[in-house]
């Protein structure tokens, strides 16, 4: 379990470092290009869309999940960000080469789970719930103003239907 994200915008490196830190005092470091974090905002949007179009239609699911959004990030709560002990896959941040992103439903609740490639054949996956999935939405579209890369808004790109493949029942791979 997630208890904490954090994402900084390094300049000399033009590049996003994001960290999180679980429950069991597990920080995980990586590097995110402007390619990269484009990705995430394009198909976070659409997986936002996605997640409420099992039980709406898309009008009413692009409308929920921007009132979501706009929700998320009015009641955003910033404290300092606070390393853990432990850094599984070392103390340098890794290089996201690849990212993948799931749409689960279960019970009428959306789950997100993100798949990474990473730089020296590492793997990992990162599971969202719906709340934490706004908030790293949020904090990639804020850090992307910081560097000024232009990407435009994050919401812009939920309009756009979702592409989307589906490999197992209750899952929505986005690309």
């Amino acid at each position: 379990m997630i208890t904490q994200l954090n994402v900084t915008y390094v300049a000399e490196e033009d590049r996003v470092l994001f960290r999180f830190n679980t429950h069991d005092g597990q920080e995980f470091r990586l590097w995110l290009t402007r390619a990269t974090v484009r990705q995430l905002l394009a198909v976070g949007a659409q997986a936002s869309v996605l997640a409420h179009a099992a039980q709406h239609a898309l009008p009413q699911a692009q409308a929920i999940a921007q009132f979501k959004q706009q929700s998320v990030e009015q009641q955003a709560r910033f404290s300092e960000y606070k390393p853990a002990a432990q850094t599984p896959l070392g103390e340098a941040p890794l290089l996201a080469l690849q990212v993948e992103m799931k749409v689960e439903t279960k019970g009428g609740k959306s789950g997100y789970a993100i798949d990474w490639t990473l730089a020296g054949g590492h793997q990992m996956q990162l599971t969202l719930d719906d709340d934490l999935f706004a908030k790293f939405r949020m904090l990639l579209a804020t850090i992307q103003d910081r560097a000024q890369w232009g990407l435009g808004p994050a919401s812009a790109v939920a309009d756009a239907d979702p592409v989307a493949t589906e490999p197992q029942p209750g899952a929505t791979v986005l690309h």
